[in-house]
């Protein structure tokens, strides 16, 4: 299993595609690229239109031992922990997913590592490619949470 650090070390600025260019580099081909490393079961295919989908309906889509839980960073315990996937409510269409590097609720903010979020191309390139980014909490949907 590889940790989180070198994960990032890994496949920071490049492009990720797990599933062999059905949809092109998208944010979920990152995510469910860790779930792999992790050995760790993964969500249901989500084609183009996907994360919002693990938030609105995580029954259809989370497998266990994978739980979602909604934001509620007023409660220390839902504080996602590095390694968790969280589910960010834009773009509107289709949402977005990245791997939680670092949270806390001191300081309102997300530290993530992202694919696929400045141009939506698809094509893992210059900004759309794997990368750190921090943001707030303010269009976070919920996580899914990663078994400890």
């Amino acid at each position: 299993m590889i940790d989180l650090n070198n994960f990032i070390k890994k496949y920071q600025w490049k492009r990720v595609d797990y599933d062999w260019g059905a949809f092109g580099y998208q944010c979920n081909d990152l995510t469910r690229q860790r779930l792999k490393e992790l050995w760790l079961p993964q969500y249901k295919a989500l084609g183009n239109n996907g994360c919002k989908l693990i938030a609105l309906q995580p029954d259809k889509y989370i497998v266990k031992p994978l739980e979602r839980e909604k934001n509620d960073i007023k409660k220390p315990n839902q504080i996602p922990k590095p390694w968790d996937i969280i589910i960010f409510s834009i773009p509107k269409a289709t949402g977005h997913i990245a791997v939680v590097a670092w949270a806390t609720s001191w300081v309102n903010s997300i530290t993530i590592f992202e694919q696929n979020a400045w141009k939506w191309s698809t094509t893992g390139l210059w900004s759309d490619a794997c990368r750190i980014r921090r943001v707030t909490y303010a269009n976070v949907y919920g996580r899914i949470k990663l078994p400890r």
